[in-house]
This record gives structure tokens, C-alpha cells and sequence, in this order.
């Protein structure tokens, strides 16, 4: 029974871990060095024909 608890322990600090990178990086790295590539993400798109739109 230690064995599960130990894994999903593991498991659950391996989640709280990632989204923490993935905050950090989407914050300091995305919004700061790599603005130029990221900012098109921010930007409203006005398609009108788009690919699930009809």
C-alpha cells in the first residue's frame, strides 16, 4: 500500500510541477525573449472563411 502512495504522490507533484513550468515559461519566456513569435497568439483573428466555419 506504500508502494501506490509513493506513485501517486509522485504523480501528483509531477502535475503541480509542470503547470507551474508551463506557467512560468508562458509568462516570463512567451511575454518576454519570444513576444515577437508569441504575439500573434494575442491578436483577435477575423477570418471569415475559416477552416470550421462556414
Amino acid at each position: 500500500m506504500m508502494t501506490f502512495w509513493f506513485y501517486a504522490g509522485v504523480a501528483l507533484l509531477t502535475i503541480v510541477v509542470m503547470e507551474f513550468v508551463a506557467w512560468f515559461a508562458h509568462k516570463y519566456v512567451m511575454h518576454g525573449l519570444l513576444w515577437n513569435w508569441h504575439e500573434d497568439h494575442h491578436k483577435p483573428h477575423y477570418e471569415k472563411h475559416g477552416f470550421l466555419k462556414k
